[in-house]
């Protein structure tokens, strides 16, 4: 299945969300990070994620979705 262009930016934010995790935990983690990190702006990341919070709570999302794309 073809990934959208939004699918693919969310993908970008989510991998590099990961990569801040694994580097400084969830306390270092902000949203001008991410942004930073995936080269997009901060008003493009907090349009597919509207805060940190939400960020944190959908970094799984994408893994189910290929999982259950997988099992179909």
């Amino acid at each position: 299945m073809k990934r959208t262009r939004g699918e693919i930016t969310q993908g970008k934010i989510v991998d590099a969300a990961l990569q801040i995790l694994r580097e400084r935990g969830s306390a270092g983690l902000t949203m001008r990070q991410v942004a930073t990190r995936t080269h997009l702006s901060l008003s493009n990341v907090q349009y597919h994620y509207g805060s940190r919070d939400a960020l944190l709570v959908g970094l799984p999302e994408p893994h189910l979705r290929l999982c259950h794309e997988a099992l179909a």
